[in-house]
């Protein structure tokens, strides 16, 4: 299970990266009637002034930048530490990933909106997957012991 586990903390990995870059693109170069706010509503629909607009933009680019950091850091971790049997490492993207879980999930309860709330079911993908390896964890605890 330790190799599905990290395999499938990889992949998803690679998706958060892919749709970081994706996003990013369209945040700095896309046309603003690619830049999709809510229920099919675009950005260049809302006849902001320019200033407010490049504003919501650099605040999609700023989100897509932190994603693909996270998302490579993620895949590293997955691929090296994770992937020998660190336990430090099983550790960093539970905390990691759940935070980043909870913070995207909250905007459902707390704005009511759930556009983007799929990101943070890839990140309970990631928790599941290391629940297929929890293993590690009890047999490090047990070799810590006094």
């Amino acid at each position: 299970m330790r190799s599905v586990s990290w395999i499938l903390i990889a992949l998803v990995s690679l998706v958060i990266v892919f749709e970081s870059i994706a996003s990013a693109r369209i945040a700095y170069f896309g046309a603003p009637e690619d830049d999709v706010i809510v229920g099919g509503v675009r950005l260049s629909d809302l006849g902001l002034q320019p200033d407010v607009a490049k504003a919501l933009r650099a605040r999609r680019g700023t989100a897509a930048s932190l994603g693909l950091g996270f998302g490579l850091l993620l895949l590293i971790l997955a691929a090296g530490s994770y992937r020998r049997g660190s336990v430090w490492a099983w550790w960093a993207i539970l905390v990691s990933s759940a935070v980043v879980a909870g913070c995207i999930l909250l905007r459902i309860p707390a704005l009511g909106i759930s556009q983007g709330a799929s990101t943070g079911l890839a990140f309970l993908v990631i928790l599941l997957a290391l629940l297929l390896d929890v293993q590690r964890v009890s047999r490090w605890e047990q070799s810590t012991e006094l």
